[in-house]
This record gives structure tokens, C-alpha cells and sequence, in this order.
């Protein structure tokens, strides 16, 4: 994953972040993949679709996650240079 070790200075393959971390309900391949390959489910479906379909809600839930991990990668790179 050229980005995280670019952007974030970290070594990701698709086969090392299987685990779901605490607090976390996907784990990281999982949500890259989903939502690049679902992004147009994202963009076209409101999000109260996400309560009566499991496919929807599965793709709101990439996004989230995506989100947060992307967050806390930046937070631990920016705690790296003090």
C-alpha cells in the first residue's frame, strides 16, 4: 500500500491488517476495499437506506472506519515529530 507507506511512513500489506481492533467494527482492508469498490452505493443512496439494507450499511460503515483509521494514522505520524 504505497499511500501508508508514502503519506504515513507505515508498511501495510492486504494480507497484515486482518485484525479488527478494539473499538473498530472493520478491519482496515476490508474498509479499503469496500469503499473503493462501492463508492458509488456512497454517493447515491441516503444514509437512512443504511438501516433496511445490510449492503448499504456495510458501505456506510467502510466509510466511517476508513475515516477514523486515516485520522489516527495522521495523529501518530504527527506525535512521531514532536
Amino acid at each position: 500500500m504505497i499511500l501508508s507507506i508514502a503519506g504515513f511512513g507505515r508498511t501495510m500489506t492486504w494480507s497484515s491488517d486482518t485484525d479488527i481492533p478494539q473499538g473498530h467494527r472493520m478491519d482496515f482492508t476490508q474498509a479499503i476495499y469496500t469503499v473503493t469498490t462501492d463508492v458509488i452505493i456512497r454517493v447515491v443512496t441516503p444514509a437512512f437506506v443504511s438501516k433496511i439494507s445490510k449492503k448499504v450499511k456495510q458501505v456506510y460503515t467502510a466509510f466511517e472506519e476508513l475515516g477514523v483509521r486515516t485520522v489516527n494514522l495522521m495523529t501518530d505520524v504527527i506525535l512521531m515529530f514532536p
